[in-house]
Formats: C-alpha cells, sequence, structure tokens
C-alpha cells in the first residue's frame, strides 16, 4: 500500500511518510498491489488447504475479475505470471506452468511466497522445504535460479522468525545449501548468483 504510488519511480528522488495515492497507477490511497493480492490468494489457499492447482485457480480469478484486489480489478501483473496463468487455462498442468528459460527468473515468486514461512516453521529438514517451496514457486517461475532464490528467502525468513540476527541468518542458509547440496547439484551451481548477499561485507554495502 506504501510502494504502490512510487513503483517505477528513480529511488532518491521520492520520500514516504504516509499513505497517498493517484501516483503510478492513480489508485485511490491505501490500495495495495498485485503482489499483495497474489499473496492473500495463497493465505487463503493455505487455510483452506488448497493444492496448487487450487491455488492457480486464484490467480486466475485475480485476473479476470480482480479476486482479492481492494476494488475488485486488476491493475498491474507481471508478466511471467500471466504466461504461467495462460498455459493453465489452456490445461497445462500447474506444476508445469512456470517459466522457465533465464529471462523468466523475475521476483513474482519472491513477492507472494512469505507465509510459507507460517507451515514450514516447525520442518526442520532443509531438502523437505526446499521441495515445498519449489513446489509453490514453480507454478510461475521454473527457472532453478528463482526457485534457489525463493528457498533463500523463506529459509532466511525462517531464521528470523526465531530471532536470529540478520548475518547468523545469511550465514547458516549458505551451510544448509553446502550441507544438503552436492557441487554437481543445479541449486548449488545456480547459488553462484547469489555469491554477494553470503560476503561478509555484503550488510556494509553503501546505499549507493
Amino acid at each position: 500500500m506504501l510502494g504502490v504510488p512510487v513503483e517505477f519511480k528513480k529511488r532518491g528522488d521520492f520520500h514516504v511518510q504516509d499513505m497517498v495515492g493517484y501516483g503510478t497507477y492513480n489508485q485511490p490511497p491505501g490500495t495495495w498491489s498485485d503482489d499483495t493480492s497474489l499473496t492473500l490468494c495463497l493465505m487463503e489457499n493455505m487455510i483452506e488447504k488448497g493444492n496448487i492447482n487450487d491455488l492457480m485457480q486464484k490467480f486466475k480469478l485475480y485476473q479476470d475479475e480482480g479476486y482479492w484486489t481492494p476494488y475488485g480489478e486488476m491493475f498491474d501483473i507481471g508478466r511471467t505470471t500471466v504466461e504461467a496463468i495462460t498455459r493453465f487455462r489452456k490445461g497445462v498442468l500447474p506444476e508445469k506452468c512456470g517459466g522457465q528459460s533465464e529471462f523468466d527468473n523475475g521476483n513474482g515468486a519472491l513477492m507472494r511466497i512469505s507465509p510459507l514461512v507460517f507451515i514450514l516453521h516447525k520442518e526442520f529438514d532443509f531438502v523437505k522445504k526446499a521441495e515445498m517451496i519449489k513446489k509453490y514457486t514453480e507454478i510461475t517461475h521454473a527457472h532453478p535460479r528463482a526457485i534457489v532464490g525463493s528457498i533463500i528467502y523463506v529459509e532466511l525468513l525462517l531464521r528470523l522468525y526465531y530471532n536470529n540476527s540478520i548475518d547468523t541468518s545469511l550465514r547458516e542458509v549458505k551451510e544448509l545449501f553446502d550441507e544438503n547440496f552436492k557441487k554437481e547439484h543445479i541449486y548449488h551451481k545456480e547459488l553462484t548468483h547469489y555469491k554477494r548477499i553470503f560476503e561478509k561485507s555484503f550488510l556494509n554495502t553503501p546505499r549507493e
């Protein structure tokens, strides 16, 4: 809700202090984003104990009817997510709907999967958690790099949930990959694209 009015604006040329409207998408104050709508779809699906087919049905309703939007009308949606929903409409299985090319590695899955923390916080098998995170990522973003990004993100949130510091959490996430996936595993290979966030100096990176 805070970010929608300033989305795509140049960093540093705005300052958000309150709920405002009529910015990038000309929406009233308090309008939440497509990422929030799709997150709410996931939350509802978890509460209902639905499967990924049920979740894709909700995504389709979001696109068609503005499901889980504040005013019943969609005003934004990511390209990769649109393409995944289109495949689903054509009868493709949900687990095969996500874009698989290197150019399909947007952040659309990351933006909606944080609620998985609340069904994974008592699961301590990293490989099992990784499989669950993969299942909820690949419905729209199926390239291994996107899946690795989702795993890093949810694992980081899990550690913060248990009151670890962010630097300790980052170190432990890297250790989990090293301990559970061999060097030749595709996830370990893709981890190289995220190596900067695991460097000790990362949290001191200058703002610019």
